[in-house]
């Protein structure tokens, strides 16, 4: 396995634990606390004082004794309980969140171990959330640094705002107050913005009734003919009071329509409508636009508009 890891570059990961290693009288030496009298090994004669280290050079040891001391070391997972079986002594939020600082200074300081100085570990805490469901004894619930629903346990340095970290997460809102806020705002502006809109944009109805009216041919006399147009000398603008008083609200409408050079999308868009009615009301193109016929609805009735249509083309 140790040549595999060697031809492919591979750290050989391992999972040292100090906390299943330590007993009443060790506490001290298994959180690494100093000043502790530490434990002499008799093959280096080093007195180690944290037991992470002495696990690690106990590896490299063996590892070097096959001639592979080049190979890298990982720690896959290392961490320690916050609880365990009642009574057990060295077990609580205190300890764990001591270890955990210890490692984590360990690993980031590059100091290495005594047979390995100046060596960094690339080192994986366990674990990140305790795990309520786990079978075994407590201890094995009961290694996370955040609890199920994501409140930390305790800080350990890891937190982004390490001012707040003491304090329980906020769990997420119901349905999303931040994005629920963002979207009442998008909406009242949007509400306050529809009247705006809606008096500075132009209505199409109103150009084509005012087109319409000027554009309306003569009603048929009592006696079937159609009535004379007006000469050059009459008003041609004559109109009876509900023409009147339809041109006057339109001409407030028009009012509206906002200022710009050329006409807008909806006055266009009327202008065609009307032309297109034109178009289908006066198929032979007959005589100029001053004697097209339209057919918009301001007209007071079908019946009128067919028969003048009727008597000018005759």
């Amino acid at each position: 396995m140790l040549e595999f890891l060697r031809k492919t570059k591979s750290p050989f990961v391992v999972n040292p634990y100090p906390y299943f290693g330590y007993n009443g009288d060790t506490i001290p030496y298994a959180l690494a606390r100093r000043p502790n009298p530490g434990v002499l090994d008799p093959g280096t004669g080093i007195t180690y004082t944290s037991m992470l280290e002495a696990q690690l050079d106990s590896v490299f040891s063996a590892m070097k004794k096959l001639g592979f001391e080049d190979v890298d070391i990982t720690v896959g997972e290392t961490g320690w309980p916050t609880k365990a079986e009642p009574g057990q002594a060295g077990v609580s939020v205190a300890e764990a969140a001591e270890y955990n600082r210890y490692l984590i200074g360990e690993a980031s300081s590059g100091s290495g171990t005594p047979l390995m100085p100046k060596r960094t570990f690339e080192t994986y805490i366990f674990a990140l959330f305790n795990e309520n469901l786990k079978p075994g004894p407590i201890a094995e619930r009961n290694f996370g640094l955040f609890k199920p629903d994501l409140t930390p346990m305790y800080d350990v340095g890891l937190m982004k705002d390490t001012g707040k970290s003491s304090a329980s997460a906020p769990a997420p809102a119901k349905g999303g107050n931040a994005s629920g806020a963002a979207v009442t705002k998008r909406d009242s502006e949007s509400e306050a913005a529809a009247p705006a809109d809606e008096a500075s944009a132009p209505a199409p109805s109103s150009v084509g009734k005012k087109a319409s009216t000027k554009a309306t041919a003569p009603a048929p006399s009592d006696d079937g003919s159609a009535s004379p147009e007006p000469s050059e000398g009459e008003s041609a603008d004559e109109k009876n009071p509900e023409e009147e008083e339809e041109e006057e609200g339109d001409d407030a409408a028009a009012t509206t329509t906002p200022e710009g050079d050329g006409d807008s999308p909806e006055t266009e868009a009327a202008g065609d409508d009307a032309k297109e009615s034109e178009g289908k009301n006066n198929p032979h193109g007959h005589g100029d636009s001053s004697e097209a016929i339209s057919v918009m609805f301001s007209v007071p009735s079908m019946l009128t508009i067919a028969l003048s249509a009727i008597l000018l083309h005759l």
